[in-house]
């Protein structure tokens, strides 16, 4: 298991961090949309108590000779978003002496407390048997490592070059003070070059992507062109907004989410949502919306307990598995807005007598006949037996 940070170089504060089981060109894409993002929800999952680095932008990255890192996939996305890429000499910490400083401080503060940590190089730890002894499953590895980012190293004083003995959270807010701060990435910029794109259809109802329909009135326009397969670019970490790319037409398309319900998630939450709605109820195809938002109110505490995926050993969520995913539960599945039925009424207008029709006064020791009137009143001292009068002043 790899783990995969991206460090600020003023700050020495931590942007993005995933665990990974190879240091490929997903993995690397996963840590900059990361650290191009807020980290309020993994503050907020792991009860962090510290501030973490908010959405910054990237103006230069330096990287090692590695193959996550030294790809095209990586390379064109950091240009495309204008950032300045320098590779640095493999084997030599003098490049990048601020990353090695830092992995140092969490292998011996933290990773070394770990079991099952093998050591940093081979036959570091002779006679331990780190299979044996390991005791941590991913998702409560990846808590360890994010309290540890959030909370820990940032408080931590550091006597690097420049910085005599300063805390990175204290530089971090001098400096976003100051207006040195670096502005985010834009919504369309990170999910063009750092998001994941399908192939889609215009429909009437728009575009489907993962489950989810995407509409608005540019797209609709090209409804009947001929050019009605077109690719839809995604940021994983929202749901809200698509960018929509038609052959032939210079200008992008931004479609918003038309299922209000299923705002404000990233696409692996949204997809266990519709996961644990199909295992609460699988022979139920129809999604409510209400049973939706119940579930989105368990969304921490779930996430807490179980991680999206268990049998990975990665803390994040690939497109070729969240299409699958997608694909296997939505099949068969329709989103609608439930409608009171016909005749009765809503919750909540029952006391509103005289603006619903089917709304009638049962009090008063009287039964007021819904066609007519009642012509004599019923003996007070009889019980009044509860019902509905018909037509004829009778109950029924």
């Amino acid at each position: 298991m790899w783990l995969i940070v991206a460090l600020d170089v003023a700050t020495r504060m931590p942007l993005g961090w995933v665990l990974a089981d190879a240091p490929n060109a997903e993995a690397t894409l996963e840590v900059l949309r990361m650290a191009t993002r807020s980290k309020e929800r993994e503050k907020i999952i792991y009860g962090c108590e510290a501030d973490p680095m908010p959405a910054v932008g990237i103006a230069c990255v330096r990287s090692d000779n590695g193959a996550g890192l030294r790809n095209g996939v990586v390379k064109t996305a950091l240009l495309g978003m204008a950032s300045q890429v320098v590779d640095a000499r493999a084997y030599h910490s003098g490049d990048k002496p601020y990353v090695e400083r830092f992995f140092g401080s969490m292998e011996t503060r933290l990773i070394n407390m770990i079991h099952g940590y093998t050591g940093n190089r081979a036959g570091a730890l002779e006679g331990y048997d780190a299979i044996k002894s390991a005791a941590y499953i991913r998702s409560e590895l990846y808590s360890i490592i994010t309290k540890y980012m959030i909370d820990e190293y940032p408080l931590e004083r550091n006597h690097g070059t420049t910085f005599m003995g300063q805390r990175p959270l204290d530089v971090a807010k001098r400096l976003a003070k100051d207006g040195w701060a670096m502005p985010p990435v834009s919504p369309q910029d990170r999910r063009l070059h750092l998001g994941w794109r399908f192939e889609a259809t215009i429909t009437d109802e728009g575009v489907k992507v993962l489950g989810l329909p995407y509409n608005s009135p540019a797209l609709q326009r090209h409804r009947d062109s001929a050019h009605r397969k077109v690719a839809v670019y995604i940021d994983p970490d929202s749901t809200n907004e698509v960018t929509v790319v038609v052959q032939g037409f210079p200008d992008l398309i931004m479609a918003d989410l038309s299922w209000t319900g299923a705002r404000d998630m990233t696409f692996p939450e949204f997809l266990a949502h519709v996961q644990a709605l199909r295992a609460e109820d699988p022979g139920n195809t129809k999604d409510i919306d209400l049973r939706l938002a119940r579930m989105r109110s368990e969304l921490f505490d779930m996430l807490r307990k179980d991680a999206i995926e268990r049998d990975i050993p990665r803390s994040y969520m690939t497109r070729d598995e969240a299409h699958t995913k997608a694909e296997r539960l939505m099949a068969g599945m329709q989103a609608h807005r439930p409608e009171p039925l016909a005749g009765t009424l809503a919750p909540g207008v029952i006391g509103k007598l005289g603006e619903q029709p089917e709304a009638w006064d049962i009090g008063d020791g009287f039964s007021p006949a819904i066609e007519g009137q009642v012509t004599e009143p019923q003996d007070l001292s009889q019980p009044v037996p509860f019902g509905r009068p018909n037509t004829k002043g009778k109950l029924t």
